[in-house]
């Protein structure tokens, strides 16, 4: 048994504990399939070290040790790259390439030759690492596992809370419900003083086919899952639960939902895309839909890649290359366009369900990166005029949904409910609650509509007109956070004087 405590197995660890550690910072962000790939990588390259350097030396314990030091460079360069690269000292940027790493070789050299030149016993050493492996190892997967237990227990626990809430019952005719949310897409008054962007023909023709526009609307918070759990939830998040600053439960809260299970117990299957983002991501719907565009280098990849030395020729390449269309950004980028552009083509395509359906289709756009020209082709160049990018976008998206909403309308019987919402929008303080709110409720429905409302209550309304319960309105508030401390919110007022107007009448 002692034999093989003192082998050097801690060598195999180091290849889990770093893309695990990212991992855990990341936890609810990335999903767990994700982590294959890094995982084999970083395997990988610390099998072809221990091996390489026991070719070289014939001696276990002195390739083991080096492989952790040459180990410890390649997986936390791109860290202390990124910590350093915007400090300053009299003036220089000290984390600039030409002077990090000279001074990383020269530190991580001169810990080989140490371990070269050393003629004692290593034994000691080996067990005090094979230690030290065990340790960071278990607590990652510690880590990791209390955040899957948990998710996986308050999951559950929401499932029976919202079986409780009201019923809903069925009704003669279900009208199937789409719920439309493009990320981040602001309000008209913002978008023209801010990016001068006039989208009144848009917001016209919304209007002429039927919407009431919300002209004076806010988001209930500044951030997605805040925002889409009160929204589907009918209530703040601090009467939801009460440790508002906990991941698990919004998250949790929004897959979950309030909306969902109701609409779930009167008959309606729910349908939900893939998107970008994991916690987004309802793939337990009735009806999942995947574009299946996924690209062999996915965002958690370049994010621990970037984390490594790697993180130096990739930026060299990007410096001197003329074209990035092949680069792994660029990847990542055209994933991410046909992720959103999968979700347009699928709306507009009359497709017919047994059950009436909850269409939930949440459009990671305009949201940054401005990626779309106007005629929906990838702008591999958006960051060289942001503004004009920003605007493209926008009119690209105006253009899908001005196709899209009247295939839905012609495709279903009865007339749909529509809601056409964003989750929040940009800028600062109460600017970023500025969204745009739009909402088809046939058969009079509209008038149970104000200006001012916001998405808390927007299936209030909904609810009891079309289903008879008896939720009322509650009182529209926004609040403001920004990261790290988004749960730290504050009350904001609306910035334009035209809408407190409003809000005071």
């Amino acid at each position: 048994m002692k034999k093989h405590l003192d082998l050097p197995w801690f060598v195999i660890l180091l290849g889990l504990i770093f893309p695990l550690i990212l991992y855990a910072n990341n936890l609810g962000e990335v999903a767990i399939s994700a982590l294959w790939k890094p995982l084999l990588f970083s395997i990988l390259v610390v099998v072809f070290l221990y091996g390489g350097l026991f070719i070289a030396f014939r001696e276990h314990n002195k390739s083991a040790i080096m492989t952790g030091i040459l180990s410890l460079g390649i997986f936390t360069y791109g860290h202390l790259y990124n910590l350093l690269k915007s400090v300053q000292v009299y003036g220089h940027l000290i984390g600039r390439y030409r002077y990090l790493l000279p001074l990383y070789g020269l530190i991580f050299l001169g810990l080989i030759i140490c371990v070269i030149k050393n003629t004692g016993d290593l034994k000691n050493l080996i067990r005090i690492l094979n230690t030290v492996g065990v340790f960071l190892f278990l607590i990652q997967l510690l880590r990791v596992g209390i955040f899957e237990i948990k998710s996986q227990v308050g999951s559950h626990q929401i499932q029976q809370e919202t079986h409780a809430a009201q019923s809903i019952g069925n009704v003669e005719e279900p009208r199937d419900i789409y719920l439309i949310v493009l990320d981040a897409y602001a309000r008209s008054d913002w978008l023209q003083d801010h990016l001068e962007i006039d989208n009144s023909e848009f917001i016209d023709e919304l209007e002429e086919m039927g919407f009431y526009v919300a002209e004076c609307s806010r988001s209930n918070y500044s951030f997605t899952n805040l925002s889409m759990t009160a929204m589907l939830n009918l209530d703040y998040v601090d009467q939801l639960f009460e440790n508002v600053s906990s991941e698990i439960d919004s998250k949790n809260r929004l897959k979950q939902s309030m909306v969902r299970q109701m609409l779930s117990d009167s008959g309606y299957d729910l349908v939900a895309f893939h998107n970008n983002f994991p916690w987004l991501t309802i793939n337990d719907a009735d009806i999942y839909i995947d574009s299946k565009s996924v690209s062999p280098i996915e965002s958690f990849d370049m994010l621990f890649l970037k984390t490594t030395i790697l993180t130096v020729p990739y930026d060299f390449f990007r410096s001197k290359a003329e074209d990035y269309r092949w680069s792994p950004d660029n990847a990542e980028t055209t994933q991410y366009a046909k992720n959103i552009q999968f979700i347009l083509d699928y709306l507009r395509m009359p497709v017919i369900y047994d059950n009436p359906v909850f269409v939930y289709a949440h459009i990671i756009s305009p949201h940054y990166p401005y990626i779309f020209n106007e005629d929906g082709s990838i702008n591999y160049d958006w960051e060289l005029d942001k503004l004009e990018s920003q605007r493209s976008t926008y009119k690209y998206l105006n253009s899908q949904m001005l196709e899209i909403i009247p295939e839905i309308m012609a495709n279903s019987d009865p007339e749909p409910i529509i809601i056409l919402q964003s989750d929040h929008a940009v800028g600062e303080g109460g600017y970023k609650n500025l969204i745009l709110n739009a909402y088809y409720l046939p058969d009079g429905g509209e008038s149970t509509l104000y200006p001012t409302i916001t998405p808390v209550n927007s299936f209030r309304v909904i609810m009891d007109y079309y289903f008879q319960t008896d939720f009322g309105l509650l009182e529209d508030r926004s609040y403001y956070s920004v990261e790290p401390t988004r749960y730290n919110f504050e009350l904001v007022e609306d910035p334009y004087l035209h809408c407190r107007e409003l809000i005071e009448d």
